[in-house]
């Protein structure tokens, strides 16, 4: 059984989501977000940090998007 006080953030868990959160927010435009529809027709990202994650995960696995899509 899983201890409940191992689920809890760890010191210093919180403040790196709150860097991610500050650094989308700084260099996400609302406009890059509000057309990420035209990226993504799918699962279009909701959040500045959603869009980010997406973003990073394409730009590593490109190779891999490709050859399942073609």
């Amino acid at each position: 059984m899983i201890d409940p006080e191992e689920k809890m953030p760890k010191e210093g868990t919180m403040e790196k989501i709150d860097s991610l959160r500050d650094i989308n927010e700084k260099f996400l435009t609302d406009e890059q977000l509000a057309n990420a529809f035209k990226h993504w027709s799918k699962g279009t990202s909701q959040t500045k940090e959603a869009y980010w994650y997406r973003d990073q995960f394409e730009s590593y696995f490109q190779e891999i998007i490709v050859l399942k899509v073609f």
